[in-house]
C-alpha cells in the first residue's frame, strides 16, 4: 500500500510546485544573495514593511531565550510548559505593497 504522498497525481503536483518556485527563482533572482533591506514574499512578490524585516530579524534569537535560555539553562520554566504565543508582524498583517518590477517581470514570462 503506498503512502498518500507516494500516489502519481501528488507526485505530479509536487513536481509542478517545485518548476513553478524555480521559475520564481529565476525571474527575480536568488533571494538568498540579495543584500537588500527589504523582504519579499516570493509567492505573491509584495515587499514587507521594516517590522516584518526586524521580526525575521529577532526570531530565533527570541526563540533561544524563551526556550533554550529559560528551560534549559536556568531551569526559570518547567520544559514542558507552553511558549507564550509572540504575535510578531508577518506579511498578513503588516502594511504591504505589490513590488511592480517584479510582478510585471513575472506577468510577461508567465
Amino acid at each position: 500500500m503506498l503512502h498518500h504522498e507516494q500516489r502519481p497525481k501528488v507526485q505530479s503536483k509536487f513536481s509542478d510546485d517545485v518548476l513553478s518556485l524555480l521559475k520564481t527563482v529565476e525571474a527575480m533572482g536568488n533571494p538568498f544573495l540579495d543584500d537588500t533591506e527589504q523582504v519579499v514574499a516570493l509567492d505573491t512578490a509584495v515587499i514587507g514593511n521594516a517590522s516584518i524585516v526586524t521580526t525575521i530579524r529577532t526570531a530565533h534569537n527570541l526563540g533561544v531565550e524563551q526556550f533554550v535560555k529559560e528551560r534549559l539553562i536556568e531551569l526559570t520554566i518547567p520544559f514542558d510548559h507552553p511558549i507564550k504565543r509572540n504575535k510578531f508582524p508577518l506579511f498578513k498583517q503588516g502594511s504591504i505593497r505589490p513590488h511592480k518590477a517584479i510582478t510585471s517581470k513575472l506577468q510577461t514570462e508567465g
